[in-house]
């Protein structure tokens, strides 16, 4: 589950409300004119994020781990050019670290559960001292633009995008379960790592950007949907010494974009951006291995993942 936990994520949605252009159904379609412009992008920005991480068995939810993120701090930087015939080409990488992020481990198990709905855990641990190691995400987008009229444009595209996130949970508190329900509880050492939890997902997608251009000022709203291919998650109990793989199936993706951007020149623009990425629930096989003895065990369809990301981010653009 995600929660918008501060203005940043309603403000986000709200910026990709407010540009959305108008309709502009009707008009004649021919290619863009415009070639062999290059633009060039750097920014800085905030992205809040949650993960989920599931064990299960069968139709029964053994285990959560919910991993979130608000306003970390990522950079990015993006490069774009219009081809001949009304073709594009855009790239776009981001990266960060830092951070306020939290996670809390649920678990349901014999023979103290009574049911498996969100309030019937038997074991929890919550971990405070959250850090994100790594955020990367990289992208890259060819599309073909439809001129609307004279001010607005639909490019048509599709591309592959790479997510990378990795999260470790230090110290914290739990409450288990041992002789009888909830009658265990207590502190981990702080600053002990105890999980650390990897999510690698490649994407690929089709969609559609809507441009409306006037004169100095350039807005555009994009859609994208698609799927994961090869994902996989990677969680190490550092105080069990079990690593588990998950290899997961493929799952729907969605994205939602939206950028405003001001010409303060012939060559170069100020831009704000806002969008929204979300990966859905989606199983996977996992392998459980012994750190110390290599030992493996196999579980098919026994864990599941999904991903949510809301960011916005400013900076500047030059055309050269």
């Amino acid at each position: 589950m995600f929660r918008l936990m501060i203005p940043l994520q309603a403000a986000a949605f709200a910026l990709i409300l407010a540009l959305m252009p108008g309709n502009a159904v009707g008009q004649d379609l021919s290619v863009s004119p415009e070639e062999g412009i290059i633009q060039l992008t750097g920014g800085i920005g905030l992205v809040s994020m949650t993960a989920n991480e599931f064990v299960f068995d069968g139709g029964w939810t053994t285990s959560q781990l919910i991993w979130e993120s608000l306003n970390v701090p990522v950079a990015t930087v993006g490069l774009s050019t219009k081809l001949s015939d009304g073709w594009t080409v855009a790239a776009k990488a981001e990266a960060g670290l830092g951070g306020n992020s939290s996670m809390a481990d649920y678990d349901w198990l014999t023979p103290y559960v009574a049911a498996n709905g969100p309030d019937d855990w038997t074991h929890r641990s919550l971990h405070p001292d959250t850090r994100v190691d790594h955020f990367m995400r990289g992208s890259l987008v060819v599309g073909r633009d439809m001129q609307l009229g004279d001010r607005f444009t639909i490019n048509l595209n599709g591309g592959f995008k790479y997510t990378d996130v990795q999260w470790t949970g230090y110290g914290g508190s739990y409450i288990y379960s041992v002789g009888g329900f909830r009658d265990s509880s207590g502190n981990f050492v702080d600053g002990q790592a105890g999980i650390t939890y990897r999510q690698m997902l490649p994407m690929a997608f089709v969609g559609a950007d809507a441009t409306a251009d006037f004169d100095k000022l350039v807005l555009t709203a994009g859609a994208q949907g698609g799927f994961t291919f090869a994902g996989q998650a990677v969680d190490d109990h550092w105080l069990r010494d079990l690593r588990f793989v998950d290899n997961m199936y493929v799952a729907p993706i969605v994205a939602l974009s939206a950028n405003a951007q001001y010409g303060f020149s012939d060559n170069a623009a100020l831009f704000v951006a806002a969008s929204l990425d979300k990966m859905f629930t989606t199983r996977a096989d996992t392998s459980v291995i012994n750190t110390n003895t290599n030992a493996t065990s196999f579980y098919a369809n026994a864990a599941g993942a999904d991903f949510v990301s809301v960011s916005i981010s400013g900076g500047l653009t030059g055309s050269f």
